[in-house]
């Protein structure tokens, strides 16, 4: 029998790599989440959702603006950034970091890689 891929592990173990991570969260498309884990008490269910239809506008815009794929969606705040990382052409990796000492270098590139890492489990 296959063994079964923990996605909340790898999750868990990027959120406690890189400072100031909040939550983290692989999506659908369509808004649903895969996985997600989270070091402090947010919702994330709402923010998902809507972190889908960002990540669709987008996707349309750069389509009509003849861009290519999109590999990265930035969104900043004044107190939280989220940085969502597309895993193949149906889903995304979403995480949120608040502070002031944010590793924001380290977060792109564990996502990146967590991407790769996901892509052949996930088609």
């Amino acid at each position: 029998m296959a063994e079964v891929y923990d996605f909340n592990q790898k999750l868990s173990e990027v959120a406690e790599k890189v400072f100031g991570t909040v939550g983290i969260c692989l999506v659908g498309g369509d808004g649903i989440p895969l996985a997600e884990y989270r070091k402090e008490n947010i919702d994330l269910a709402v923010a998902e959702a809507q972190f889908a239809s960002v990540v669709s506008t987008v996707k349309t815009a750069m389509d009509d603006l003849q861009g290519g794929e999109i590999e990265e969606v930035i969104v900043a705040g004044e107190s939280l950034t989220v940085l969502m990382r597309f895993v193949g052409p149906d889903f995304f990796l979403a995480i949120l970091m608040k502070g002031p000492l944010v590793n924001f270098g380290l977060a792109r590139f564990e996502l990146k890689r967590l991407a790769l890492e996901f892509i052949p489990q996930l088609y």
